[in-house]
């Protein structure tokens, strides 16, 4: 039974990279018509429309939280993470943004640590520090100036990590549906408050 949620596991990740990579593909490619908050708008504004049917066809149970104000917080904090990342995207070149992009990992399990109290063994703490080291060569500090896209996709992949973090303490009390669709349903009038100054 471990084994086989342990599949499960890896199976679902891979194929959220696989979907996560598309999107920033189809970012990269909007951006050279559309602005960043348009983009994050409509991403959310489809996501709330395509998400609305598996709400009804649950009877509306996942309308129930136990933590609201949490789940308003962590998207809250998701219109910085998703706008700094998608800027990112659109003013980088892709390849050196997902580099950046894999900074997330090393700032979640820091953070799980410190917040969650995870217990990190011996080959994670080497693989973060390899993954330091990793992000130092693609940065480059001292020799290449910060410039704004990479502290966009920094600021983007540590305020991601927090997501991620309340994400895991939400799903301890709440349903995956419950999470995504009040993730979509107050990120959408949010950006859309930011859109209206830049549509």
């Amino acid at each position: 039974m471990k084994n086989s949620n342990y599949l499960i596991v890896v199976t679902l990740t891979l194929v959220g990279t696989l979907t996560a990579t598309l999107m920033a593909g189809g970012v990269k490619y909007l951006s050279n018509e559309l602005n960043p908050f348009t983009i994050c708008f409509f991403r959310c504004f489809i996501g709330l429309i395509i998400i609305f049917p598996f709400i009804a066809h649950n009877k509306f149970k996942a309308l129930k939280s136990k933590n609201i104000k949490l789940q308003f917080f962590r998207s809250l904090i998701n219109v910085l993470s998703m706008i700094s990342w998608f800027t990112a995207i659109g003013i980088m070149q892709l390849e050196k943004a997902t580099a950046l992009g894999f900074t997330t990992p090393l700032f979640t399990t820091i953070l799980a640590v410190i917040i969650l109290g995870e217990i990190i063994r011996f080959h994670r703490i080497t693989a973060l520090i390899m993954g330091f080291v990793g992000v130092l060569v693609i940065i480059r500090p001292g020799y290449i100036p910060m410039d704004y896209g990479t502290i966009l996709m920094l600021i983007a992949s540590l305020s991601f990590s927090v997501v991620l973090i309340m994400v895991k303490k939400l799903s301890q009390i709440d349903s995956s549906l419950t999470i995504i669709f009040y993730h979509l349903l107050f990120m959408t009038p949010l950006t859309f408050i930011i859109l209206i100054l830049y549509w």
